[in-house]
């Protein structure tokens, strides 16, 4: 990769968001079928079902984003993880399961739906000459930020989740790292939506 590219505006805001974001993605799955199997006893299929309102509101947030004024995109970003992180807190709080937790989900889906926009608004004043350099460096940090939150937040959440009496403290320590990781995605955003891209003449 040509280190020039991280000279671009929004590249570095671009990373640090795709770095921690997804980091909560990743580790909210994985995590979420530990417990919902392992400690709450449901069926694969029944914790997939569990999950599905956060998959269909990841995809609507996605889809719908390019569909609003331009000027209500770019704060959508920032706002998407000011939903997430509560939610991470509310997913701990109601680790039993049921309406809880499948609505907690679906408030995660729809913060990180705004990840959709990331990418776009990173590259947004990239050289054409860099472009390839600049997905490939965005693309190759989310998968890293995936697996570290399945390393880091899955390991924490194994550690603690020694016995059924540990499973609700387990659930909400972890819930809690997940909701941090958030913040830290937030807070890159601001820097990333700051930045007003140059009217073409």
């Amino acid at each position: 990769m040509d280190a020039r590219v991280l000279r671009a505006p929004g590249m570095r805001p671009g990373l640090a968001i795709l770095l921690f974001g997804p980091a909560t993605w990743g580790a909210f799955l994985f995590t979420s079928a530990l417990h919902l199997q392992g400690d709450l006893h449901l069926s694969p299929l029944a914790s997939g079902m569990m999950l599905v309102p956060c998959a269909l509101a990841f995809g609507l947030v996605g889809l719908a984003w390019p569909r609003l004024p331009v000027r209500l995109q770019r704060p959508l970003v920032p706002f998407g993880y000011v939903v997430a992180a509560p939610a991470y807190v509310g997913l701990g709080l109601a680790s039993g399961g049921g309406l809880g937790y499948a609505l907690m989900s679906a408030l995660i889906g729809a913060g990180l739906g705004v990840q959709v926009a990331v990418t776009n608004m990173a590259t947004e004043q990239v050289d054409d000459a860099y472009a390839a350099d600049a997905s490939g460096a965005l693309l190759t940090v989310m998968q890293l930020g995936q697996v570290i939150g399945v390393s880091t937040v899955g390991t924490l959440f194994i550690s603690l989740d020694a016995s059924a009496t540990a499973s609700a403290s387990a659930s909400l320590t972890t819930s809690l790292a997940m909701a941090a990781l958030a913040v830290l995605a937030g807070v890159s955003s601001l820097f990333l939506v700051r930045r007003r891209v140059p009217a073409v003449a």
